[in-house]
């Protein structure tokens, strides 16, 4: 028993469990469930072994009350709406598929003087890594196999093949999620400029190929935001305004032409696949993408319908369907909002759904205040996707969130008096 209690093997056991954690996101949802148990298991027993003391879990300041008592709130209102819910399985099931938001955050605390930051990041951008590599061999033999040339199946069929081998194992807009939380992962943990760029043409080429619309806008805003970052701290404040001047002008004259553009290129390279990323930006451009409108606006409804309460955790797609033309995409498949803060606020009403959005912009708050960088990046992240997805929705969503958001932000608390960049 000395020996499992000694530091460097709780070291090491904690960072084990955290990395095969993360290592799980890409292998079917139940082998992250078990290893969430394995995990909970190991905090209690840090906890008890070490008599945890529960007053540490107090906030210190203002910031870190309002996000972690606006979390308890989000977190009271996903239990009490069960109480109203009148689908009642539905929402034992949604209140299971939730479990690691309670469990994850409480476990990564205990052992907070254990875990590593790095060791995990780097497990999870090396998961990602392999997959993204196991799918580019897809990709290519799927090339080989039509016998023409790469620029062909790069501009007419791209997206088809290699969306068809993602969804085989993970949705594609988790995947999306899962390259651009690596991208930034590999910022700041990879300190090898070579290793680095390798990295980023993996997972971009992946990002593209994925043909995902909202991914790529999420990309180029948090790519902008960090120009921002970077200008604003080696130049004037005049030249600084200058530049986003420009930039803001730039920008402008690339909306207004944006489907002329995506057009040109469309009628240059052949490109006729609606899977393909370029026709998809186009549509996007011309306002033809009704699947996101329909659902946002019958989320609208749906929560002036109940906007005190919440419909309750396990009626609210019942409740969408009711808002929903029975001949659309939407009703047909049953359709999430495809929005999560649209999807909390019919969830859990006025209170929960603010507390679950307070708790993200106190986070974004804290980061920036303690000029934590990374905790910025990701929670912009995590932020920017969740207007048009609802990444609860699944597991894998649910796990990342949860450990990662988790790891961030209680590693950005253990270390606010060092500037991390």
């Amino acid at each position: 028993m000395n020996k499992i209690c000694s530091r460097n093997n709780k070291i090491l056991i904690s960072n084990l469990l955290l990395s095969i954690l993360v290592f799980t996101l890409i292998l079917p949802e139940h082998y992250s469930s078990k290893v969430i148990i394995i995990f909970s298991f190991w905090s209690i027993y840090i906890g008890v072994s070490e008599k945890f003391n529960f007053s540490t879990l107090v906030p210190k300041n203002s910031i870190q009350k309002v996000i972690i008592y606006s979390y308890l709130v989000f977190l009271f209102f996903n239990i009490i709406s069960l109480l109203y819910s009148e689908n009642y399985k539905e929402g034992i099931k949604i209140l299971v598929l939730r479990l690691p938001l309670f469990i994850l955050p409480l476990s990564v605390f205990v052992v907070l003087k254990y875990f590593n930051l790095k060791t995990i990041g780097i497990a999870f951008i090396s998961s990602i890594l392999l997959y993204c590599i196991y799918l580019n061999i897809n990709v290519f033999y799927n090339i080989y196999l039509l016998k023409e040339p790469f620029y062909f199946f790069w501009s007419k069929y791209l997206g088809t093949k290699y969306v068809e081998i993602v969804e085989k194992a993970i949705h594609a807009p988790y995947l999306a999620l899962f390259i651009l939380g690596s991208l930034i992962l590999s910022k700041f943990l990879i300190q090898n400029n070579s290793i680095k760029f390798i990295i980023y043409i993996i997972l971009l080429q992946s990002l593209y190929l994925l043909s995902s619309k909202m991914s790529f806008l999420i990309l180029v805003i948090l790519v902008f935001l960090n120009i921002f970052i970077f200008l604003y701290g080696h130049y004037s404040k005049k030249i600084f305004v200058l530049i986003i001047l420009f930039f803001t002008i730039g920008n402008g004259l690339f909306i207004t032409n944006g489907e002329k553009i995506f057009y040109s290129i469309m009628v240059n390279y052949e490109i006729k696949n609606t899977d393909n990323i370029i026709m998809k930006l186009h549509w996007l451009f011309l306002g033809k993408d009704p699947i996101r409108r329909e659902n946002w606006e019958s989320s609208k409804n749906s929560f002036k319908n109940n906007w005190i309460f919440g419909t309750g955790i396990g009626d609210v797609i019942d409740e969408l369907q009711l808002q929903r033309n029975p001949n659309t995409w939407a009703y047909q498949y049953k359709a999430n909002a495809h929005n999560q803060y649209l999807e909390e606020y019919v969830r859990l009403g006025i209170v929960g759904g603010s507390a679950f959005l307070i708790t993200l912009l106190g986070i974004i708050t804290f980061a920036i205040k303690e000029r934590k960088k990374m905790l910025l990046s990701f929670s912009l992240l995590i932020s920017l996707v969740l207007i048009s997805e609802s990444m609860l929705a699944r597991n894998k969503g649910v796990v990342f969130i949860s450990i990662f958001m988790s790891l961030l932000f209680l590693n950005a608390l253990k270390n606010t008096k060092k500037k991390i960049s």
